[in-house]
């Protein structure tokens, strides 16, 4: 068997999430960088970036959310580290969790759905997880 080698904890964590289907992703590393700050799971980054996607190709109808919202999917999407602050930020955003699937009624265009483009912004189900679980290991 051909041994897997991986440049990051990061790195494998996500290799072996892709592998068993995205299930454990938020297991991700929690702990901060040599900065004090985070680097989102790649579904987070992924999240984000569809979102900014669908905003790019759809400009008229992808409509809500803000100027920080959209400037957190930059952030995501591009995997910046981010600070605490943004990380709890994001953590707060669990509020909105009815928004994390699709209104049936925008089943077929998606990018319509304002909550779902919002969820989508802030990391996604896998971001808004993996923020809590940062911000839960800072309470210990």
């Amino acid at each position: 068997m051909e041994e897997l080698k991986f440049a990051t904890e990061n790195e494998a964590i996500q290799y072996l999430s892709d592998y068993t289907g995205n299930r454990i992703i938020i297991a991700a590393k929690i702990t901060p960088n040599k900065d004090g700050k985070y680097i989102p799971p790649k579904a987070a980054q992924n999240a984000a970036q569809k979102a900014l996607n669908w905003k790019e190709k759809y400009p008229k109808e992808v409509k809500g959310e803000t100027r920080v919202g959209w400037t957190r999917a930059r952030q995501l999407a591009n995997g910046d580290a981010l600070s605490l602050d943004i990380v709890k930020r994001m953590a707060k955003f669990n509020r909105h969790r009815s928004n994390s699937k699709v209104d049936p009624k925008h089943k077929s265009t998606p990018w319509k759905d304002r909550g779902y483009i919002a969820w989508l912004i802030w990391g996604g189900t896998t971001g808004i997880e993996w923020a809590k679980r940062v911000v839960e290991s800072q309470k210990k």
